[in-house]
């Protein structure tokens, strides 16, 4: 859904602008989204396949600053999961459409305390005002801001879909790349 949406074409514009410095983003296949976030394999194939096979094959930064995480609707829950849970991976999660909060305030409060102070990700939160799944975002949101998780709340015109997401794409880039001028230097 990322490629039909333009992603390729709206990175490579910002980079060849000069208004994002080039990066790579890393996609996996449609096989990890048939399953449910809490029982897939996803997480585990993430960081023993795919990161070190780019990071074998590519040119790319290690360091936690330089990468981000994120995913729309149930990939926005992973995101925030997987994002947490491997904080020394990601300083940046973004969860676009997330329609529940992947994890109860008890087990968001254990994962905080992992986490040394001033490394807790900073997490983009965004969704349409008509998205079904609203309500469950803004009580997420709501959790984050009970633990003074660093996030940013976007309440969007727009539902739960592509073309909402697709009009949305570019700012999301801009919002995942702003950090990494940085990078590689």
């Amino acid at each position: 859904m990322w490629l039909r949406m333009g992603i390729q074409e709206k990175a490579d514009a910002l980079i060849a602008n000069e208004e994002a410095s080039p990066f790579i983003i890393l996609m996996p296949t449609e096989a990890y989204y048939l399953q449910d976030y809490l029982d897939s394999v996803f997480g585990q194939a993430l960081f023993a396949d795919l990161l070190p096979w780019m990071e074998a094959n590519y040119v790319v930064s290690t360091d936690r600053e330089c990468r981000a995480l994120g995913g729309i609707s149930r990939g926005a829950a992973w995101a925030a999961l997987l994002g947490m849970e491997n904080w020394e991976q990601f300083a940046a999660i973004g969860t676009h459409s997330v329609p529940n909060a992947p994890y109860s305030e008890v087990r968001l409060k254990f994962l905080l305390e992992d986490i040394p102070a001033g490394s807790v990700p900073v997490i983009w939160m965004d969704t349409g005002e008509n998205d079904r799944y609203r309500k469950s975002a803004s009580e997420f949101e709501a959790l984050l801001g009970r633990y003074d998780v660093p996030h940013e709340w976007h309440l969007n015109e727009g539902a739960h879909n592509e073309a909402y997401w697709q009009a949305n794409l570019e700012e999301y880039i801009r919002w995942y790349t702003a950090p990494w001028w940085e990078c590689g230097e």
